[in-house]
């Protein structure tokens, strides 16, 4: 990478940074169980928020889909949330009370981001699979003076697929003034670093509930939060357990008891390790593809399901902060107040991100939508 490309991750996780700084309030009354009062999860928020608005007020007609416009719904969403949300949520308060814990989540956030940036820029073609059509539906909306952009296969037809992902990449790209080119890798590591710190903030915040000791060392929270994040984000699955015994054919995958253990062939009088295609991993259990986040990773794809993977870790996150709320023993009476004036935010802000989590990526919106009412009832 060089500087120019460094300058561009700094100007992407700016806007990033802003969103999610201006939806700080509202991420504190919906987490307020976390430890770190759900302080990475603001960043998503913002996105969504802004993102939701910014498109029914497109497709309507009423708001061009243009940088200024997008600003200015984001200025007067964070205004408004600063009226309605109860006063009694103190926002200086609570940023100097747990500082510490928001800068080492956002330093980790930039870390990451960083790093699989670099990562990326190995291989930065949009090229193969998916890509080209992901690339396009970004390209459509940038395009678009309003919504919903034009199809580009099928204009003047508009775009018949769940893409609000998309449109979310478009916005950030002209909020950041960067090329589509730079911020479709830009939003791969975007969701890299979303997925490893959504998980360290939700496996941080079980450690703490499970110890049921509010002194719980902090080294041993960021240990649990990190072993999380990076069992969710990089681990792979128990397919690497293949490639000791003899290669299957692809398209007929049988159980690896089956095969004959032989963790390499003896070729041309020398020994050589099996091949292993590592794409087999997602394909193994019969009819199905079973694809999980590193893999998504590799291959690069800003589809519809790696796009979702942040709202899925949102909406997980979420329902934990409420079941916390509803497990507290012996709420007082402010506290019973509280879990009163919690409950409107979370049920519509939920119904808004199971909605957007269906433009997303529809089935994961019917799925969590299940989870969601059995959480619920």
């Amino acid at each position: 990478m060089n500087p120019a490309d460094i300058y561009a991750v700094v100007q992407w996780w700016s806007i990033l940074f802003l969103l999610g700084v201006g939806f700080l309030p509202l991420t504190f009354i919906l987490f307020d169980t976390f430890f770190d009062k759900g302080y990475i999860f603001s960043k998503l928020i913002g996105l969504v928020l802004t993102g939701y608005v910014v498109y029914v007020l497109g497709v309507i007609k009423l708001v061009p889909f243009n940088v200024f416009a997008i600003y200015i719904v984001f200025l007067v969403l964070v205004v408004g949330f600063a009226v309605v949300l109860p006063r009694r949520w103190r926002i200086l308060y609570v940023l100097k009370k747990y500082w510490p814990v928001f800068l080492i989540e956002e330093l980790f956030f930039l870390i990451i981001l960083m790093v699989w940036a670099y990562v990326h820029s190995f291989a930065p073609d949009i090229h193969g699979l998916e890509k080209y059509m992901d690339y396009g539906f970004i390209n459509s909306f940038l395009r678009s003076d309003y919504l919903p952009a034009k199809d580009m296969w099928f204009t003047p037809f508009t775009i018949n697929y769940y893409y609000f992902g998309h449109l979310l990449t478009a916005m950030l790209t002209k909020m950041s003034g960067l090329s589509s080119a730079l911020t479709f890798n830009l939003m791969l590591s975007t969701i890299v670093a979303f997925c490893f710190m959504q998980t360290f903030s939700i496996g941080a915040n079980l450690y703490a509930k499970l110890a049921q000791n509010p002194a719980v060392k902090k080294v041993k929270l960021i240990v649990a939060g990190l072993l999380s994040a990076l069992l969710v984000t990089f681990a792979g699955n128990l397919h690497i357990l293949y490639s000791f015994f003899k290669p299957y054919k692809a398209d007929n995958p049988v159980p690896f008891w089956e095969l004959q253990f032989s963790p390499w062939q003896f070729t041309n009088g020398n020994f050589v390790i099996n091949e292993y295609w590592y794409p087999n991993a997602t394909r193994f259990i019969y009819n199905t593809i079973h694809e999980f986040p590193i893999y998504s990773w590799v291959v690069a794809d800003l589809h519809g399901h790696v796009l979702d993977i942040p709202f899925v870790l949102l909406i997980i996150g979420l329902l934990l902060s409420l079941v916390f709320t509803h497990t507290q023993k012996n709420p007082d009476e402010e506290k019973k107040l509280q879990m009163f004036m919690v409950s409107p935010f979370f049920l519509v802000f939920t119904g808004l991100l199971l909605a957007c989590m269906y433009m997303t990526n529809a089935w994961d919106g019917a799925i969590y939508l299940l989870l969601t009412g059995l959480v619920l009832f």
